[in-house]
Parts: C-alpha cells; structure tokens; sequence
C-alpha cells in the first residue's frame, strides 16, 4: 500500500494506492480468500481516515492495465478486457485530459475462434504528472472502471481472465 496526503483547504486529500501484491502478507499464497480478508482488514484501518479527511483509493503502480500510445492513439489492455484510445491525449492545465475510444469485455490478446465480447464506446480521462498518469474509464452504459494509476516505463501486471 502507497500513500501520499495534500492538502484541500481544510480537509486533507489521502491518496492510497492498494492492490494487487499490496492486498497479501509477506509469504501469503495469492488467492481470492486471502485478498478479500486484507480488503478488509484495510478498509478497518482506512474507514477512520475517511471519516475526516478526502480518501481516495486507487490501484497502484499499474497492475490490473497496460498502455501503450503510439502515433496519437494507444492499445489498453486489462486483466479481463481491452480497449483503444482513438485521440491523442493532449493534457491541459494540471495534466488533466480526456479522449475517446473503445472498451471490449473479455481477455485482450488474440481472440479465439467463436469468442464474442461486447465493444462500447469510452471515454478515458485522468491526470498526468511528470512519469505517472492516473486513468479511468467512463463507459457509454454509464459503468465507470478504474481509477488506475501507471508509471511510465513500467511492465504491466495483469492477471489475464480465462
């Protein structure tokens, strides 16, 4: 888990980073069961803080989604879907930006003969600053996914679904 705290007039902005390797205990075998318990087991720990103070939490450091931009428009991949961006990301003032593309349900990657997965409008929008960008995703249906946090230069760690 990651933390890193500014201050929003008087209520202070807490941004928690929590997932992936941050949801097990050293030498703890990665499943399902153990990550729901550590949820938890944060969520008691985080609840008071944001009883007081402006908490955010967020995926860190890039698990769960890939990104690369190229040419003006980038691939996404999740762990159990994929998507493009289909503009540019120009980011304006405090690196905020927002562009269209698509989100498709489903493993990213070639796709087997007889899959069909569902293809949907996207918005995605975020920040960036400096080497990390801070993405999330408005869906056409009004499903919102993320926010995801990545930084530059750093491999993906996706889980794919099966």
């Amino acid at each position: 888990m990651k933390l890193s705290c500014s201050h929003v007039g008087d209520l202070m902005r807490v941004v928690v980073a929590l997932g992936g390797n941050a949801l097990l205990r050293r030498g703890q075998p990665m499943t399902a069961e153990n990550q729901r318990t550590n949820v938890k087991l944060a969520c008691d720990h985080l609840a008071p803080i944001g009883e007081k103070h402006e908490l955010i939490i967020s995926h860190g450091n890039g698990p769960q989604i890939g990104l690369l931009l190229e040419g003006g428009s980038g691939t996404v991949d999740f762990d159990c879907a994929s998507g493009t961006i289909d503009e540019a990301i120009f980011p304006g003032e405090g690196g905020v930006f927002s562009v269209k593309g698509t989100y498709r349900t489903g493993q990213s990657g070639p796709i087997k003969v007889g899959q069909i997965f569902r293809s949907q409008p996207a918005t995605y929008s975020g920040t960036i600053t400096k080497e990390d960008m801070t993405l999330s995703v408005s869906l056409e249906d009004g499903t919102e996914v993320g926010p995801f946090t990545l930084r530059e230069g750093a491999p993906p760690q996706l889980n794919r679904c099966h």
